[in-house]
């Protein structure tokens, strides 16, 4: 997986392996709810 910021301040997401392939945009707002979700395990199984 690599993330880049983007120019109005978001997060790009892709596979590494496969650069060609398609990527996943946040906005920086959606970020941050993102990360929020992740650590307060929203997403756990």
């Amino acid at each position: 997986m690599e993330i880049a910021p983007t120019v109005i301040g978001g997060r790009s997401i892709r596979d590494g392996k496969d650069r060609s392939g398609p990527h996943l945009t946040f906005t920086g707002d959606a970020w941050q709810a993102f990360l929020l979700d992740v650590k307060s395990r929203e997403f756990d199984r």
